[in-house]
């Protein structure tokens, strides 16, 4: 009778160990969710200020392709001008 009663408390006892176990594990697997979840958000957020920056460096490459373009109107304008001046001298001089 007193082993059974011993046995009994053992096995109550490692009853309520293994109880605690679960409980911590559930505690801890739920933790883990919690913060998968936030990672997951985190990467997201990441994700979309990627594509945000790669508009972004479109952008710049675009506008500094239309400013090249720009300078180079201007670099022929400027040229015409001169040549025009150069003609115009020449003109002069010939007379």
């Amino acid at each position: 009778m007193q082993n059974l009663k011993l046995l009994s408390y053992e096995a109550e006892s490692k009853v309520c160990i293994l109880a605690q176990k679960y409980q911590q594990l559930s505690n801890k697997y739920q933790q883990l969710v919690n913060d998968n979840k936030l990672l997951k958000e985190n990467i997201k957020l990441l994700e979309d200020k990627i594509r945000m920056q790669e508009n972004d460096i479109i952008m710049y490459k675009l506008g500094a392709d239309i400013k090249n373009k720009q300078k180079s109107t201007d670099i022929k304008y400027k040229i015409n001008e001169l040549m025009r001046e150069i003609d115009t001298c020449i003109h002069l001089l010939n007379e």
